[in-house]
């Protein structure tokens, strides 16, 4: 129950080692850490450090997790928890280029295969939409469709427009 937060650290793609380009951040799986290094320079505007920051989760994974190891941690329980008559929300954030479609794609797709795969009747209903910035857009519709998210008289948020499959 409740909110859970997972981070994954995409690979660096060869086009960017190329380019000189490094990782300036770190998983530590052991430790459900990710450690950010940033580069800064000394009070003297010449000299050159790098700082180490870490923030802690309850789970990271790293650059050569492979899906299905990131659908059994944080996928599975929440396919679990619908099958129970639950809802449950998969929320991704990160910026552009990050990884999250290809993430989500493949939580999908592992999802699908846990919901339907038993042979059992099973009915889904599913919304799926992007939020960007100050505005929220349906991904199902062939053309990208603005909703609106409104509160209402008892303070939960509803989704307005979004077409369910």
């Amino acid at each position: 129950g409740g909110c859970q937060v997972y981070v994954r650290l995409r690979p660096i793609f060869e086009k960017e080692v190329q380019q000189g380009e490094f990782e300036v951040v770190s998983v530590r799986e052991d430790l459900g850490e990710v450690v950010v290094h940033n580069c800064l320079f000394q009070a003297d505007l010449a000299r050159m450090y790098v700082n180490h920051v870490g923030f802690c989760f309850p789970h990271v994974f790293g650059s050569s997790a492979a899906n299905p190891e990131v659908y059994k941690e944080c996928g599975a329980p929440l396919v679990a928890h619908v099958v129970g008559g639950q809802l449950g929300t998969l929320f991704m954030f990160g910026q552009t280029g990050s990884g999250k479609t290809f993430t989500m794609s493949s939580i999908i797709e592992l999802a699908a295969r846990d919901l339907f795969g038993s042979g059992e009747d099973a009915a889904v209903t599913l919304r799926c939409f992007e939020v960007a910035g100050r505005k929220c857009f349906d991904l199902l519709p062939r053309h990208r469709a603005e909703l609106k998210l409104l509160d209402d008289q008892c303070g939960r948020t509803n989704l307005i427009g979004a077409q369910e499959a």
